[in-house]
């Protein structure tokens, strides 16, 4: 959609990494303007899953309780099935708790 914003990272890359190699996890510190594209590419569409539902899965159900406090749909709310403490804060047994995936 911005093939400005393409030819900035690329010159970027050119510039730090060169063509003759990969850029690496050393180089991120001397790629500002392509770590900034990366993370805003990556919070208008997140890449984890947000899960599915299927017929049999209605909200209430054992089965859906289940598979949400199973942790395998992130973008799903899921419920507190006993009270817990988090970094100081107290979650009480069946608070809605929803994943921030950005």
């Amino acid at each position: 959609m911005h093939p400005e914003v393409q030819r900035k990272a690329q010159a970027e890359v050119d510039r730090v990494i060169g063509s003759d190699r990969f850029p690496t996890f050393a180089d991120q510190p001397s790629l500002p303007y392509l770590d900034a594209l990366a993370k805003e590419v990556l919070r208008w569409n997140p890449v984890v899953p947000l899960g599915e539902l299927t017929a049999f899965e209605v909200a209430g159900s054992p089965l859906f309780r289940e598979r949400l406090t199973a942790g395998n749909l992130l973008g799903i709310p899921h419920i507190a099935t006993e009270s817990d403490f988090y970094e100081g804060y107290v979650i009480p047994k069946g608070s809605t708790v929803i994943t921030n995936i950005w």
